[in-house]
């Protein structure tokens, strides 16, 4: 072997030994980083359309999509639309006021080895617009939650709670978000009692027409 090839093959092992050894991470070890799913967000868009978003850019196999709400009841899903970072489907037959389970599967993080599958969940509200799903009272902080059924957004929002009377109980916003709104009172409730309540400034998300949302609960 001639001498200059000796001296080229010597520098490249001695500049290997240099480098210090990489970790190997496939494409669908890194995403774990935000979680076992890749769905960014999910968003409820009426008439049984449901639009799923993802982190970052995804390759699509044979892809389907299977649907069931808490009953375990299966609904037909058909793809209506996809693209490298969302995919929208439909489902057929829904009922109002229930939750929903999805399934994506056959799709995968853009370089990724495998396809793999996804699970999400969303919500469709009953026939008003915005509809309080889930009400709770925490007698020891003195707050109140009121949850909504899918996403919703607010607008210089309101809070009223009265007794049986229809005396004011005193009360001030803590916080909202894009599913509930949670006020803290000034003194405990009674318990047993029932109250109203109205939520004003409420709206679906996107839709823009700001309501006003009302109802009862006991105080537990």
């Amino acid at each position: 072997m001639k001498k200059w090839m000796k001296a080229i093959i010597s520098f490249a092992l001695a500049l290997a030994m240099m480098i210090p050894a990489l970790p190997v991470l496939a494409a669908d070890d890194q995403v774990k980083d935000r979680g076992a799913s890749l769905i960014e967000d999910i968003d409820y868009e009426g008439n049984g359309k449901v639009d799923v978003e993802f982190f970052g850019k995804v390759v699509y196999g044979k892809v389907s999509v299977t649907v069931k709400d808490s009953a375990g009841k299966t609904y037909t899903a058909t793809i209506i639309d996809k693209d490298s970072d969302d995919l929208e489907f439909k489902i057929k037959n829904y009922k109002a006021g229930k939750k929903y389970t999805f399934t994506i599967k056959n799709m995968k993080k853009k370089g990724a080895e495998k396809f793999r599958k996804v699970t999400g969940h969303f919500k469709i509200a009953g026939p008003k617009e915005c509809l309080v799903e889930e009400l709770d009272y925490d007698a020891v902080d003195r707050e109140v939650s009121f949850e909504f059924q899918g996403k919703v957004e607010f607008k210089n929002p309101t809070v009223t709670i009265k007794d049986a009377d229809g005396n004011k109980i005193s009360l001030k916003i803590k916080e909202y978000d894009y599913e509930e709104i949670e006020v803290k009172l000034t003194n405990k409730l009674q318990k047993g009692a029932t109250y109203t309540y109205t939520i004003t400034g409420v709206s679906r998300k996107g839709k823009n027409s700001f309501k006003t949302v009302k109802g009862k609960f006991v105080a537990k």
